[in-house]
């Protein structure tokens, strides 16, 4: 709901609206109105042509082994992923073409309607929001802006990785609409079995049988460690 110079509110003027809440111990100025409806504009606004978006984050699961969980490791994945197409550069139009304005939003991207007094705001149907109709749509993107390619990402691996710990890789996501920020990946490490060692948070735990006199009388023992034989 938008104010006009005069104060009028979608067929309500500002004394209508003062009195109507001056009955519930309440009074506005023209300012005052201006301040609360703009916020629900604002609000209701949410999601339209004017706004950015941020693009969809990915989830993805990556196998190392025990050892490079220990150490740490770099590894690259490929992701199929939609990039912007080459040939119309997002604009989703045949190149030397041009868009126009929605007639049924006017370019807003949002219908209005009315109720009584409550004012409601929808995504408009014909343009999907976006304010415009393209006539010529892209061949190659089919009119997506989008196409399909494979992304090569290294993946950096810190030491002392758990298993089912999740790497988040900043922009590695989905591109966003309307020129928004790329979503994030988020990469689910699966760490191999050892024959030999378990983890235990940073422990790592180790079985091995003794013989009975070095359990009776004490002693030392070549143990194969996770870094090499030590005596222990």
């Amino acid at each position: 709901m938008t104010a006009d110079d005069e104060g009028h509110y979608e067929g309500m003027n500002m004394d209508d609206l003062n009195e109507m809440f001056k009955n519930f111990g309440f009074g506005f100025n023209k300012k005052d109105m201006n301040d609360i409806f703009g916020g629900f504009e604002d609000f209701f606004g949410q999601g339209f042509n004017n706004i950015n978006q941020r693009g969809r984050d990915i989830q993805t699961t990556l196998s190392i082994t025990f050892d490079e969980s220990i150490n740490g490791t770099s590894k690259q994945i490929s992701l199929n992923r939609p990039e912007e197409c080459k040939t119309c550069k997002g604009t989703k139009m045949k190149p030397g073409s041009k868009k126009s304005t929605c007639n049924v939003c006017r370019g807003s991207g949002k219908i209005t309607m009315q109720q009584g007094m409550m004012i409601f705001q929808q995504v408009c149907n014909v343009c999907n929001g976006e304010g415009f109709k393209i006539s010529n749509p892209c061949v190659d993107c089919r009119g997506t802006g989008r196409g399909n390619s494979t992304s090569k990402i290294d993946v950096n691996i810190p030491a002392g990785v758990n298993d089912g710990q999740t790497l988040k890789m900043a922009g590695k996501g989905y591109p966003g609409n309307n020129g928004g920020s790329y979503g994030d990946l988020y990469i689910k490490l699966n760490v191999a079995k050892h024959n030999e060692f378990k983890r235990d948070g940073i422990n790592l735990i180790k079985e091995i049988e003794i013989d009975f006199i070095l359990a009776i009388l004490g002693g030392k023992m070549k143990i194969n460690t996770f870094h090499g034989n030590e005596y222990i």
